[in-house]
């Protein structure tokens, strides 16, 4: 279907050059390693510091620092250091970083804090998921219809980002009183804050590049954001872990009941 509908063009002008191996293999090597550090300290009970963790990370940031010189001198990199020198497409990579970092722990987490902690049942806690899910579409259709309506994207996502602040900060202190309706209202209040940095900042990235580079420029702003969800989520996992609360369940300081910032007693009673 694909080759039948599409038309047969191709570009006017193309680029010559090699294959930037050099570029692919560092980038690949330099991220795998990063994303393992981050996942032995989210998965395990490491600290920063730990030999392992702290080594694959440093390991890691090494590879992507040697990929800056490889990168200018390729003919055709795979990361093209022009785009990264765009203040606008620089700007909305750390945007879609930090937007991830913030809603992606709150969405995986927050149904292992209902059921570990307030004894809920999977099927329940992902009810009480609902919320997020649903402000996030209604987010992302948003943004995206006062983006295209205004051809502003400036006024959309810092207001995303405060709503996302805003409800994900009332998580930290969660009481065992804390009613179900309230954390549907914060869940909501976080989709609605993370839903334009789905459709908001891939129309501002589109428009932020030339049409030639607009494929890299794309894969890229994918890229940040997975890094900013894997980040977010050690980090996040790492105050689980200290509060006795581990992504497999209640963790090993707390082998009779889980603890949670104002909770106590055993999970039923939360």
């Amino acid at each position: 279907m694909v080759a039948v509908v599409l038309p047969g063009r191709r570009p006017a002008t193309t680029v010559p050059g090699r294959l930037d191996a050099a570029g692919i293999g560092l980038l690949a090597t330099g991220l795998s390693l990063v994303l393992v550090g981050l996942s032995l300290k989210g998965n395990t009970a490491r600290a920063w510091g730990d030999p392992a963790v702290l080594g694959t990370l440093l390991a890691g940031l090494a590879l992507l620092a040697v990929l800056v010189p490889v990168e200018r001198r390729a003919a055709v990199p795979v990361l093209p250091p022009h785009l990264l020198r765009r203040r606008t497409y620089a700007a909305l990579l750390a945007g879609g970083f930090f937007f991830q970092l913030a809603a992606l722990p709150v969405g995986i987490l927050l149904p292992l804090y209902l059921q570990h902690v307030r004894g809920l049942s999977a099927t329940a806690s992902g009810l009480l998921v609902l919320p997020l899910l649903v402000g996030m579409t209604a987010g992302n259709r948003l943004a995206a219809v006062l983006i295209l309506r205004s051809g502003h994207t400036k006024p959309v996502l810092p207001a995303g980002a405060g709503l996302l602040t805003t409800g994900s900060a009332a998580f930290f202190a969660p009481g065992p009183e804390t009613s179900p309706i309230l954390f549907g209202a914060w869940l909501l209040l976080a989709g609605l804050g993370a839903g334009p940095a789905m459709g908001g900042i891939t129309i501002a990235t589109q428009n932020s590049v030339p049409r030639a580079d607009m494929g890299t420029a794309m894969a890229g702003s994918a890229l940040t954001k997975q890094l900013g969800g894997s980040f977010g989520l050690a980090c996040a996992q790492s105050l689980m872990a200290g509060s006795g609360i581990t992504a497999a369940g209640v963790g090993p300081r707390s082998p009779g009941s889980a603890r949670w910032r104002g909770c106590s007693r055993s999970p039923p009673s939360c």
